[in-house]
């Protein structure tokens, strides 16, 4: 078995990588568990929903900077900036979150940006039409992230039972 952090060789018996001393004894106990599942493609799907979370949480800053001070799109008024900034703040919250629990956080930023998203074409229905095409590929990549975590959450829980 090797290590999901270092890659290197790692004994069964031991808790902890001696190369970098990554917590091993339950992802080795899941490995043997589960064919075909790995402790490190349980990682990588959390590190994978972090990052989906975080890039929202960069895009919802980025793009709302430039909407309210490149553009006479929105005024800059404090409502406006809590809104922007705050979802901004939500997603990389939730990015942390995602470090430890990446089902539950995915699930919530997905909620959250689709419940924006529609509280706004609610409040100004030609809002849905401005950045359709970032929305939907943010929806993608956050439905992914969720899918993937789920699963891994199944098989891990399929595991614990065996």
């Amino acid at each position: 078995m090797n290590c999901w952090k270092c890659g290197r060789e790692a004994k069964l018996s031991v808790a902890f990588c001696e190369s970098c001393g990554a917590r091993l004894k339950a992802d080795l106990a899941v490995d043997a568990a589960v064919p075909g599942l790995t402790a490190a493609g349980v990682h990588k799907a959390g590190r994978d929903a972090a990052k989906a979370l975080l890039a929202v949480a960069v895009l919802q800053v980025v793009f709302g900077a430039v909407m309210i001070y490149g553009t006479n799109t929105l005024p800059p008024t404090p409502p406006v900036l809590f809104t922007v900034f705050g979802i901004g703040a939500a997603f990389f919250g939730l990015f942390l979150w995602a470090r430890r629990n990446p089902f539950p956080a995915a699930v919530v930023g997905l909620v959250l940006f689709v419940s924006v998203h529609l509280f706004e074409a609610v409040m100004d229905p030609h809002s849905l039409y401005r950045g359709l095409i970032m929305k939907a590929i943010v929806i993608v990549v956050l439905a992914r992230a969720v899918s993937q975590t789920g699963r891994y959450r199944q098989l891990l829980r399929s595991s614990a039972g065996r």
